[in-house]
């Protein structure tokens, strides 16, 4: 056999052993950890066990349980929940800045709690500067999708400037049952009968 022979004959068995090599590394990799669909309904799991332990006043739990959640899948419920209870120092120190950090992780995939309490977040300066435009952009957002919350500030800020917007989105949280939106549009009633 020449040199020139041997060279390729290495080079294809170094080639085969690399190939070879890369495949035993992902299917190694892929034995360690669960598959993205395994990931995801983990995380649901968690999801769920924190909502549960919140509505039982384990907020320490709760907390636990969206952060564990989150590592195994970046996902918005569980970044939204956790920011609420950084937002209010439940379960958790409050911390302002990783509240804000989750929410506008979640905010980005849609999530409507997280848009209201960003919202909050700036109407009220918690962690950032007030800033009642920036605020109005958020709870529009959680507004726009459905949320009740959202709807009822939303309408009260723009109905307190005098815009009709308000009442729209006033009736809209009140069709919900939101009881601010339903007191709010009574009172308007009574003030306008008077």
């Amino acid at each position: 056999m020449t040199q020139s022979c041997r060279s390729q004959t290495a080079a294809k068995m170094k080639l085969k052993t690399l190939i070879l090599a890369s495949i035993l590394q992902v299917c190694v990799a892929s034995a360690e950890e669960p598959a993205d669909s395994e990931r995801q309904d983990l995380a649901a799991d968690l999801v769920s066990q924190g909502v549960e332990a919140y509505a039982e006043g384990r907020y320490a739990d709760a907390a636990a349980h969206y952060r564990e959640s989150l590592q195994l899948w970046d996902n918005d419920q569980a970044g939204a929940n956790l920011c609420n209870l950084l937002l209010y120092g439940q379960g958790a120190e409050q911390d302002y800045v990783e509240a804000r950090r989750l929410c506008a992780s979640a905010a980005k995939k849609g999530n409507p709690n997280a848009f209201v309490m960003l919202g909050e977040m700036y109407l009220l300066g918690k962690g950032v500067v007030v800033d009642k435009e920036a605020a109005m952009v958020f709870y529009r957002g959680g507004a726009e999708r459905g949320h009740s919350h959202g709807q009822f500030v939303l309408g009260a800020i723009l109905a307190d400037a005098g815009k009709p917007e308000g009442i729209e989105w006033l009736t809209k949280a009140a069709d919900q049952g939101h009881a601010g939106a339903i007191e709010y549009l009574e009172s308007k009633k009574q003030q306008a009968s008077e």
